[in-house]
């Protein structure tokens, strides 16, 4: 596993999405989690007021654009494939939209870059994914040595407290080796990914039972498979489950999920219809039937 950075709110916003969050567990424990509030409490250190925050996680660097907050400046250094270097900032916390700005550099001619596709969740703060997309020349295209700069930009309309994740892939198949990206909802809960062409897996610890994620998966092969196994501890699988969600991007739903027991976490399969028009970004919420 290697690591991933995300980012999210300062701690004013961190202790209101907690209080709320307390609330809504004595409610009803199958309503105990909204996505809203994901976000909200995933920081795990915060820089001061009004500055963005690192969150440390487990995933694959691959294809990951590495963030590096400003130290003066409300934004981020960005580094990334191809000698990608660029900044995505705001010029003033009023303004409406970051700007992102960058530039790939290619060893020869016969590379094509599309325009960034940007996609925001509805939730707050939101969680944009930016997927910049690269298209190499094919096999025994004849091509000149030569560094070729190639700028991209994008405006994303999101607020100042905006968690990003930016990924530079390649068309018809990324660099990736189809690990996820996986921001956990409780420090005390772990992840272990099992890569297989045809059924892998993303194994969860979660002592408490109540817990949450996002993933970001974007899989190597053409197929958009993954299951999902969820565990208090190394053999020691959920038995049931009171309920659990999958909820995309645009805060559509999938509930009622067909489970199936096995030795290292108790199973359930990510809907095809979650990867539809090519989304790699999706919350999994869960409480057991235990608690």
């Amino acid at each position: 596993m290697g690591s991933a950075i995300m980012y999210t709110a300062p701690m004013l916003l961190f202790q209101r999405g907690q209080g709320a969050y307390e609330r809504m567990c004595t409610m009803n424990g199958k309503q105990w989690f909204n996505r809203t509030f994901l976000a909200l409490l995933a920081c795990g250190a915060f820089l001061a007021a009004g500055c963005p925050c690192v969150i440390s996680g487990n995933g694959n660097e691959d294809t990951a654009v590495r963030m590096t907050p400003f130290s003066g400046r409300f934004g981020y250094l960005l580094e990334g494939r191809y000698d990608f270097t660029g900044t995505l900032t705001k010029e003033a916390l009023t303004d409406p939209n970051w700007v992102l700005e960058g530039t790939l550099t290619f060893p020869t001619t016969g590379y094509t870059v599309r325009q960034p596709d940007v996609r925001v969740a509805e939730s707050y703060p939101e969680q944009v994914t930016v997927t910049i997309t690269v298209t190499p020349p094919a096999p025994g295209t004849i091509v000149a040595q030569a560094t070729l700069p190639v700028q991209v930009t994008a405006d994303i309309a999101a607020s100042n407290e905006a968690k990003f994740s930016i990924h530079i892939v390649d068309e018809g198949g990324s660099t990736d080796t189809g690990a996820p990206e996986v921001l956990l909802h409780k420090e005390e809960d772990d992840w272990q990914f099992l890569p297989d062409e045809i059924n892998p897996v993303l194994l969860v610890t979660c002592p408490s039972g109540i817990g949450s994620a996002v993933v970001y998966y974007q899989p190597a092969g053409s197929a958009p498979t993954l299951s999902i196994g969820l565990a208090y501890g190394p053999e020691q699988p959920f038995p049931r489950l009171e309920g659990v969600d999958v909820t995309g991007p645009d805060g559509k739903k999938w509930s009622g999920l067909t489970t199936s027991p096995q030795p290292d976490g108790l199973r359930f399969t990510i809907p095809e219809t979650v990867f539809e028009a090519g989304n790699h970004l999706f919350t999994i919420s869960w409480v057991d039937m235990y608690r």
